[in-house]
C-alpha cells in the first residue's frame, strides 16, 4: 500500500524544498498541488530538484481544475486549459 500526504500549491510555494521534510520524517509520498501559481513559479529543473529530494517515496500530483474547462466552446479559455493541462503533464514527467 502506498501512502501519501497532501501539500498545498500555497505551502509548496512558501516554503519550498523545506515543504517535504514532515512528508520525509514520516516515509510519506506526497500528492503536489500544482497551481496556476505553482506552474508560473517552479522551473522543470526544480521539479527535478523535488524528485531527488524525496529520493524513493512517491509523488503524485493534483492538477489544475478551478476556471479551467477542457470541453470549452469559447477557444481563449480552451488555450488556458490546454497550456495548464500540459504544464503539468511536463511536470509530472519529472516527478516520475
Amino acid at each position: 500500500m502506498v501512502v501519501v500526504g497532501h501539500l498545498s500549491g500555497r505551502e509548496l510555494l512558501s516554503k519550498g524544498l523545506k515543504a517535504l521534510a514532515p512528508f520525509k520524517e514520516l516515509s510519506l509520498g506526497v500528492e503536489l498541488q500544482l497551481t496556476a501559481q505553482v506552474s508560473e513559479s517552479f522551473t522543470l529543473k526544480e521539479f527535478g530538484l523535488i524528485r531527488r529530494e524525496m529520493g524513493e517515496l512517491p509523488i503524485t500530483v493534483h492538477g489544475p481544475f478551478l476556471d479551467l474547462n477542457a470541453g470549452a466552446f469559447d477557444p481563449l479559455v480552451l488555450a488556458a486549459t490546454r497550456r495548464r493541462f500540459k504544464e503539468t503533464l511536463n511536470a509530472a514527467r519529472v516527478l516520475n
